[in-house]
């Protein structure tokens, strides 16, 4: 697996953690996950980036 994959997996697994947090626990938790959330989408959009400027060979 590289680094780009790696990354996908994580972001997959951070998504799905949140969403069962805000399912089981809101409306305690949703405030609490909030600054969580943006900081995930702050990441996805790095690693959007980051697979737009690095060659698919590198990946």
């Amino acid at each position: 697996m590289n680094v780009y994959e790696a990354n996908r997996r994580q972001l997959d697994i951070w998504k799905r953690t949140i969403a069962y947090e805000l399912d089981m626990m809101a409306p305690k938790s949703e405030a609490a996950c909030d600054e969580f959330l943006r900081r995930l989408e702050r990441f996805e959009k790095q690693v959007e980036e980051k697979e737009q400027i690095v060659p698919a060979s590198v990946r």
